[in-house]
């Protein structure tokens, strides 16, 4: 799933990726959250490129 949310600081655009294996607990541990660079993500998947 992707969903773009409000920006916390000037690096987030706003756009969260979650896999379908992600569960609510794992999401809303901040520990389990990173800033990636979009051509990284498009590296782990590039559909989102599409």
């Amino acid at each position: 799933m992707v969903l773009r949310e409000e920006s916390v600081n000037e690096v987030d655009k706003g756009w969260r990726f979650f896999s379908d294996i992600d569960t609510d607990e794992f999401i809303y541990d901040p520990k389990n959250m990173t800033v990636y660079d979009f051509n990284t993500v498009v590296g782990f998947e590039p559909a989102v490129y599409r």
